[in-house]
């Protein structure tokens, strides 16, 4: 039962949803880049932590304490303010940023899982550095890793309504300015939280798809206690 002060007419008027739509491209534009790219840089920085050179190890180990320990906000600001970057580069790079150095440890995590002997038995392969990374190691660590970096992307999706702050019209941005002009706070911002819960969901979905799909028996976070 929906109660009387919630106008479900809000759902239906077609200004609103033309804003809505509006919002969510942005949302869903910053949610696919921003996941992609701060896996990719994630990657990178959490095999730089597990190389055994020592300064590539420490700079990464430098970039994960600054980003993973200040707020996400800041780094926004930073971008925005600091660097004169425009709204929605900034708002990226923050989500970026932030994410990726989470994502680093996500990933360092599962190449430190992979079992020495794999590693042992490339070497005597004669394998390169490279062939071993991309045969090895990483075929086997994302295996492990899909539950815990879901979790990673789905924390990026909802920390795009951050970049409200600095002007980009995301679907909070466009929700906020809405209810401001109608005094409909309730009914925005339940239209927006179930918008990125649809979203986490689908993502959630994705990796309990992968998870069965990709599964290797001994090599699956299926059976090293890695479940959501």
């Amino acid at each position: 039962m929906i109660p009387g002060f919630f106008d479900v007419q809000v759902l239906l008027d077609p200004e609103y949803l033309s804003q809505f739509l509006k919002g969510l491209k942005i949302t869903l534009l910053l949610c696919v880049l921003g996941n992609l790219l701060s896996f990719i840089l994630g990657t990178i920085i959490g095999l730089s932590k597990t190389s055994s050179i020592k300064p590539l190890k420490y700079l990464a180990s430098a970039y994960i304490e600054v980003f993973r320990n200040t707020p996400l906000l800041v780094q926004v600001y930073f971008f925005y303010f600091g660097l004169g970057i425009e709204p929605f580069a900034a708002g990226l790079c923050g989500l970026c940023s932030y994410t990726s150095a989470y994502m680093a440890e996500v990933i360092r995590a599962g190449v430190q899982s992979v079992p020495e002997i794999e590693i042992k038995a490339a070497d005597s392969l004669g394998l390169s550095t490279t062939d071993k990374i991309i045969k090895i190691i990483l075929p086997q660590a994302l295996r492990i890793i899909i539950p815990p970096m879901s979790n990673q992307l789905m924390n990026l999706t909802k920390n795009t309504s951050i970049v409200y702050f600095i002007t980009v019209t995301d679907i909070t941005y466009i929700f906020e300015t809405l209810s401001a002009q109608t005094f409909k706070f309730l009914e925005f911002f339940v239209i927006a939280a179930l918008t990125y819960m649809i979203i986490c969901w689908l993502i959630a979905l994705a990796s309990w798809w992968a998870e069965r799909y990709f599964y290797v028996p001994g090599i699956s976070s299926l059976e090293v206690g890695l479940e959501h």
